[in-house]
This record gives structure tokens, C-alpha cells and sequence, in this order.
């Protein structure tokens, strides 16, 4: 995975094993330093279908992502509910961000 840009928006795209109409509850969360800094639900995430594969994109908002620690490592882990009852979960992902010179939301 590339490098989240601190500061700006951003949209992380995975490719997941299951559809929208197969999931009932769904995070993704972010960690650094092993806490949560940014947790996305299903309600923050838009499927699609790519060369028959589901994709799962979601939208950082410059609010999240200027509270990412500059230069420091990322766990990203998606974990999902479905309507079958069934519970599956992702590998963790490891990435990073870098770092901004103006602070701030603009």
C-alpha cells in the first residue's frame, strides 16, 4: 500500500472477499503505536466490482489523516460481520504517512 499523505484526502481501496450485500457490520480500523486513530464503519465505505473482483474503497478525509504521527508505521485491518453470521478479517496492512510543513486543516 502507498504512502497516506498526512494532511490530505486520501482513498484506500482493497480488494475484500465478499460483497455490499453480504456484509452486515464492517471496520477498518487504523492504528499507531497499537491505538485506534482512525475507524471507519460500513456506512464511510463505497463497494464496487473490478474485473469480478469486489473492491472496497474508503474516503480519508483531510481531518483524518492530519492526525496521523508523520513518518511513523500504519495497521490497517478490515473486519467484517455477514448476514450469514460468519465473521472474516483481513491481514494486517503496513504502510505509512509522511510528513507536512503547515499545520493544519486548510
Amino acid at each position: 500500500m502507498a504512502i497516506i499523505p498526512k494532511g490530505c484526502t486520501a482513498t484506500n481501496t482493497f480488494t475484500v472477499p465478499f460483497s455490499a450485500d453480504e456484509v452486515d457490520v464492517l471496520f477498518i480500523t487504523y492504528q499507531q503505536n497499537n491505538k485506534t486513530v482512525i475507524e471507519k464503519t460500513i456506512d464511510n465505505v463505497t463497494f464496487s466490482t473490478e474485473d469480478e473482483q469486489n473492491i472496497l474503497s474508503v474516503f480519508l478525509s483531510q481531518e483524518d489523516t492530519i492526525n496521523l504521527q508523520s513518518n511513523a508505521r500504519i495497521k490497517i485491518q478490515i473486519r467484517a460481520r455477514l448476514k450469514n453470521s460468519s465473521v472474516v478479517k483481513s491481514n494486517i496492512i503496513y504502510t505509512t504517512t509522511d510528513e507536512i510543513l503547515k499545520k493544519g486543516v486548510i
